[in-house]
């Protein structure tokens, strides 16, 4: 072995050079190791941005359970697992989501018929349904950006459909 380096974050800029920032490299002589630390190095290379892209692991082509391993092979190495975790937490709640969606049409199915027409309740079942989505989109975007507990910030959501069930479930006996 010549040298090793190590970098906090690595990219590929437009003119296809790496850039590594906080980047340090030891260098092994025979008799002596010489080492370097920089903010910001540029290496040449040849390879395709597109190429690099390839590699990356989607979150969305992964079933349960290989993202379940993913995150463990992650974790065991040593490696940021948060945005998997997040991921996969937000799936799994989402399964549960998808049952607590169909007892949630019970309340607007055997509501009485004279408090309101199917139009307004078809209204507000897609409403709740999208709200529901985009609380689930909004809160697995800010469990990252925010450091949140992924567990908890994947099953907010799914809790609090749950608990607008309970009260609507609860209002119709």
């Amino acid at each position: 072995m010549v040298a090793i380096g190590q970098a906090r974050s690595a990219d590929v800029d437009v003119f296809n050079n790496w850039r590594f920032d906080d980047y340090g490299e030891s260098v092994f002589i025979e008799t002596r190791t010489l080492v370097n630390d920089k903010p910001t190095s540029l290496q040449p290379s040849r390879l395709n941005p597109d190429v690099l892209e390839l590699t990356k692991v989607r979150t969305s082509s992964l079933s349960g359970y290989e993202l379940y391993r993913y995150i463990n092979y992650l974790k065991s190495n040593g490696l940021d697992a948060k945005g998997h975790e997040i991921a996969f937490w937000g799936r799994m709640a989402g399964i549960v989501g998808v049952a607590i969606m169909c007892v949630l049409a019970v309340p607007f199915v055997m509501g009485s018929l004279r408090d309101s027409g199917a139009g307004s309740r078809m209204l507000v079942g897609v409403g709740i349904g999208l709200g529901y989505f985009l609380l689930n989109s909004t809160v697995q975007d800010s469990t990252e950006v925010f450091n949140l507990s992924p567990v908890l910030m994947g099953w907010l959501p799914t809790l609090i459909l749950g608990f607008v069930t309970a009260l609507l479930l609860a209002r119709t006996r």
